[in-house]
């Protein structure tokens, strides 16, 4: 029998495993407001704190 806590760990495993099977077939497509590269990082949390973005801010390397 397993206790709460690992059952719950259980479903979110299964739940993640869902999101990213929808995440690879283009079912679920993320919505991101601006993508920055690393080295405007500081520029990125500027845009983020001033709020009003439909999305999220990416920071690639």
């Amino acid at each position: 029998m397993t206790t709460g806590a690992a059952a719950a760990k259980k479903l979110r495993c299964e739940d993640m495993t869902k999101v990213m099977a929808r995440l690879a077939t283009g079912a679920i497509k993320p919505m991101i407001a601006a993508t920055f590269p690393l080295n405007e990082a500081a520029a990125a949390m500027g845009k983020s704190e001033a709020r009003g973005l439909f999305g999220k801010l990416v920071i690639v390397t």
